[in-house]
């Protein structure tokens, strides 16, 4: 149990619905490369292009896709002198692999406003990473690791038993981990919540530490030191659980009293107060509006700092948001007063 997992679960972010199609992905590509099945893989293929049309960074999924195709291709080589069917083999592997994997991206993006798309998923990010202030992307790293340290502990002790054990399923999952890392390192403008991506195949590598329960007649010092890494790792994990829910306890349990919601319940009174259910109201927090069960401008959906230094919030597409959605109430105690056109719009509302 990770309170990382549930805090995930419970944010809207388009990392949730990337990360359950990326583990999904990842294990057909798990079936794939152990019974050699190639249907598996054009499943993995159409879950890795789901994982991307739901956010470009599970673009990082097609190294632990390749991985599952090498591991597999290797038993191929070994048989290839015998059957001759090992180069035409990885070749249909390919094929099936990015017909699958390209086709519904470049359908989706082709078929559905691809200029509003290409505005949003490729030109706005170009922006905000031009025009964002670097940050210590190895901070936030370090950071996020600190918050559920037993899990961290448990991924490295299960590679490790997975090394000793000779299971090479292992490698997809830490492919999927270097991967995310090489994509996240030099990603800006980086926030935490990005890093969410890590902890469905750390939690892969850590259930390797029970390899040694499934692994018919091991003795000796392998068994040995897998068990001994197996009982540490959990004992660590047990030690470490009260910290991470400790520092989750805000969000795994919920309470007005918590410094970060209370400011909220506020607001979302006051604007329960001042709107109507059905209004629209313009907020820079929606959080504000989900608490207040109050609807939003979809084009006032996301109000974040970056969308703001990234010029994506204009004073003309504030006017024509709140005048299309008939607003009658505005509440903007964070965001939007980082922008230069807030001060105009307060103007214009009069």
């Amino acid at each position: 149990v990770s309170p990382g997992f549930v805090i995930a679960s419970y944010a809207i972010e388009a990392e949730a619905p990337m990360l359950a199609f990326g583990s999904l992905a990842v294990a057909a590509a798990g079936r794939y490369a152990r019974l050699g099945r190639r249907r598996w893989l054009a499943v993995a293929a159409l879950l890795v292009a789901a994982a991307t049309l739901s956010k470009l960074l599970a673009a990082a999924l097609v190294l632990p896709l390749l991985t599952a195709m090498i591991l597999k291709w290797w038993d191929i080589d070994r048989r290839s002198a015998r059957d001759h069917q090992g180069s035409s083999a990885v070749v249909v592997d390919l094929l099936t692999a990015a017909v699958c994997g390209l086709v519904p991206v470049v359908a989706a993006f082709v078929l559905i406003a691809p200029r509003a798309q290409w505005d949003q998923v490729v030109a706005f990010h170009l922006k905000a990473s031009s025009v964002a202030q670097s940050k210590d992307n190895l901070a936030i790293f370090r950071q996020f690791l600190r918050w559920d340290p037993g899990l961290v502990a448990m991924a490295i002790a299960g590679l490790v038993v997975a090394m000793l054990l000779r299971r090479r399923l292992a490698f997809i999952a830490a492919a999927w981990v270097v991967a995310n890392v090489l994509t996240l390192a030099r990603y800006q403008p980086l926030f935490v919540h990005h890093l969410t991506v890590l902890l469905a195949p750390m939690a892969v590598l850590a259930g390797a530490i029970l390899a040694p329960v499934a692994t018919p007649g091991l003795r000796g010092a392998r068994l040995a030191a897998a068990g001994a890494l197996c009982v540490s790792a959990l004992v660590a994990y047990g030690i470490w659980l009260p910290e991470a829910i400790d520092h989750s306890r805000h969000v795994l349990m919920a309470s007005s009293s918590s410094p970060n919601l209370a400011p909220k319940l506020r607001e979302a009174a006051w604007l329960d107060a001042h709107s109507a259910p059905g209004d629209a109201v313009v907020v820079d927090d929606q959080v504000i509006a989900v608490l207040a069960h109050r609807l939003v401008p979809s084009a006032l959906s996301d109000t974040s700092t970056v969308r703001c230094t990234a010029g994506y919030l204009s004073l003309s597409t504030l006017i024509q948001a709140t005048t299309a959605a008939r607003v009658k109430t505005v509440l903007l105690p964070r965001a939007l007063r980082n922008n230069p056109a807030c001060t105009a719009y307060a103007r214009w509302l009069g």
